[in-house]
């Protein structure tokens, strides 16, 4: 009999239905486990049906900041394989990275994809992203990061997620008190317009950059009397060229600065983050601010566990990045630094009250453990 143990790397619950939810979380997958199977596990030789269910679902296709635990909390029972001997099950629960044979095989998994179809190695959230959309859900776009989950394409509307309760209320209060009429921002990968609606609101001149032109045209439709699109070629020798040398009194970039540190085929960034910094903040005016908004670089991407008002997460990975797509506060400190910026102030969105009564699970854990975070730059002296 091959030589399995359980992985250091899981823990175990209770199911509502008695059996045994196995979780490993640095790799993103939980198995129920009959409980006879359970106790087989752990060294009980106990009668009864082995059994197991795969409850690994990856959970942000619809909603990049939704749970992304990749736990299927709706599984209705269905689906459970039936084993004859722990020997097979074993095989089953070894290839769902619960128990280990080969600790050498199970370390090398935990690695960037070769390719889309690369299943040896874990690879990082873009790329399992990727993989949902391209070949599971068949999307395909001109802009790889084509669930576009904050606006509405059609209607302009806000849809009903972390994007409505957090980042937008942000950019209300950050904004608020603020007299546009006159200004110059520069949206950075605007899409179809969330932020460009507030700085219209307040009388600014908005040119918005961005590599979709369907979602640019949706924003020039909206906001016309006020927003410049302007398409960014990523493919072209220098897409910033594109850019108008007009002098700017803001520079926002929202979910953006992400993908210059982690591009989403897994590959070397257009440019590196600094370099992105010195560009769109050339023609900032002496007093004018550069705002980075992006996911959390500890919280974002970590389970939400816990009781659904008193969340707890686990964090796997920091300072070696694998899933994770998000800097880390030194890596972009660093960034910002070598653009010859400084930091005036750092911010952490919590979710609005109105959050708790739509998805109350959101609002809770982004109330304790931010998905956001905030640096507002400027020029020095």
């Amino acid at each position: 009999m091959t030589n399995y143990r359980v992985c250091s790397d899981v823990t175990f619950s209770i199911s509502n239905d008695g059996g045994i939810v196995a979780s490993n979380h640095r790799a993103r997958k939980h198995i129920w486990l009959s409980l006879p199977l359970f106790r087989q596990l752990t060294g009980d030789q106990n009668d009864g049906d082995l059994q197991a269910a795969d409850l690994t679902k990856f959970s942000n296709v619809d909603n990049l900041l939704g749970d992304p635990t990749c736990l299927n909390r709706h599984w209705d029972g269905r689906g459970k394989e039936n084993f004859q001997t722990f020997e097979t099950a074993a095989v089953y629960l070894c290839e769902h990275l619960i128990i280990v044979a080969d600790e050498m095989a199970y370390h090398e998994y935990f690695g960037k994809k070769e390719s889309i179809l690369d299943k040896s190695k874990m690879g990082t959230f873009h790329q399992q992203l990727g993989y949902q959309l391209f070949l599971e859900r068949r999307l395909f776009a001109d802009n790889q990061c084509c669930n576009d989950d904050k606006v509405d394409i059609e209607s302009g509307e806000i849809n009903g997620s972390l994007y409505k309760y957090v980042q937008d209320p942000f950019l209300d209060s950050y904004l608020s008190g603020m007299d546009l009429r006159g200004k110059v921002v520069l949206d950075f990968g605007c899409g179809n317009g969330m932020a460009v609606r507030h700085f219209s609101r307040l009388g600014a001149e908005i040119i918005g950059v961005d590599p979709d032109k369907k979602r640019l045209a949706k924003a020039q439709e909206l906001y016309g009397d006020h927003f410049t699109p302007v398409w960014m070629d990523l493919n072209c020798h220098d897409p910033f060229e594109a850019i108008p040398a007009r002098e700017y009194d803001l520079v926002w970039m929202a979910d953006v600065f992400l993908f210059y540190f982690y591009p989403l085929d897994g590959g070397e960034p257009v440019t590196t983050p600094p370099h992105l910094l010195k560009r769109l903040t050339r023609n900032l005016k002496a007093d004018g601010k550069c705002v980075v908004m992006d996911p959390h670089g500890c919280f974002w991407l970590a389970p939400w566990l816990g009781k659904e008002d008193r969340p707890f997460t686990v964090i796997s990975e920091y300072s070696r990045r694998v899933y994770s797509v998000t800097p880390g506060l030194e890596e972009l400190a660093d960034a910002i630094a070598e653009a010859g910026l400084l930091i005036s102030r750092i911010f952490e969105p919590k979710p609005v009250e109105k959050c708790k009564e739509v998805d109350p699970q959101a609002y809770y854990f982004a109330r304790n453990f931010p998905l956001w975070w905030v640096f507002e730059l400027a020029k020095p002296g």
